[in-house]
């Protein structure tokens, strides 16, 4: 929700669904991410998220919930006119746990983009995640598809699509 041109509030709910763990097979439950951004200038934006401000996790045998992370992100969109950069802190149990970088290079404008970047997990560079990803787009509608190549596999193989439509 915008409340003018420069505030913004948003309210995410993700569907949780675990099939990947024989022990954990049937898990289910979900999620509610909180954010808001403002934007100080015609190229810098701030953002704030509660990610998983509130969750519940439904097991065979338990329920549980996920503990609460918390991003600040900045953003600094049309470098040299074709080039967006990012970086989100990360905050878990009051201390920073990760740190995202990520820049977006605009080939086509509202056509095709490519985007990079690198997910420092533990902020003692013990996992350093880069990743790599594409996306398109027409009339309003854009669809993005990343890739990440975790160097221990710790996570499987992961990828990340998303979709959207701007009115």
């Amino acid at each position: 929700f915008s409340f003018n041109n420069y505030n913004f509030v948003g309210l995410g709910w993700r569907v949780l669904k675990s099939w990947t763990d024989l022990e954990e097979a049937g898990a289910w439950g979900s999620a509610l991410d909180f954010g808001f951004t403002t934007r100080l200038t015609d190229r810098i934006w701030l953002a704030a998220v509660a990610r998983d401000g509130w969750s519940t996790i439904h097991f065979p045998h338990r329920h549980e919930t996920i503990d609460p992370s918390f991003v600040l992100a900045g953003s600094f969109e049309r470098l040299f006119g074709r080039l967006s950069a990012e970086i989100d802190a990360v905050m878990r149990a009051g201390s920073l746990h990760g740190i995202l970088c990520g820049a977006e290079l605009i080939l086509l404008e509202e056509v095709l983009a490519i985007q990079g970047g690198i997910d420092v997990r533990n902020t003692d560079y013990e996992r350093m995640i880069p990743w790599f990803g594409v996306s398109a787009g027409y009339g309003g509608a854009a669809v993005s598809l990343a890739f990440g190549f975790d160097p221990d596999d710790a996570f499987g193989r992961q990828t990340r699509v998303s979709a959207g439509y701007g009115f």
